[in-house]
């Protein structure tokens, strides 16, 4: 499943979720860069990038299928 962030998220509240989220919740670049949103310091990395980085393009993957739905009001699906 190909889900990236949708535009106008809050992304405070988007952490707040994946706190809570079973599994693991990647967010992985076209040239490689991963950021486990799980992780304090990439939650860190991932507020300040949504300040001046265009992380649209940026795929979230999660560990476990439920998570996706516990993410999906701030996801959208790539039909690409």
């Amino acid at each position: 499943m190909r889900m990236h962030i949708k535009k106008g998220t809050n992304f405070g509240q988007m952490i707040a979720v994946v706190k809570d989220c079973q599994g693991e919740v990647f967010l992985k670049s076209d040239q490689g860069d991963i950021l486990n949103l799980k992780s304090t310091l990439s939650q860190y990395v991932f507020l300040s990038m949504g300040l001046d980085t265009d992380i649209w393009d940026w795929l979230i993957e999660c560990t476990e299928p439920q998570d996706y739905e516990a993410l999906s009001p701030f996801l959208t699906q790539d039909l690409a």
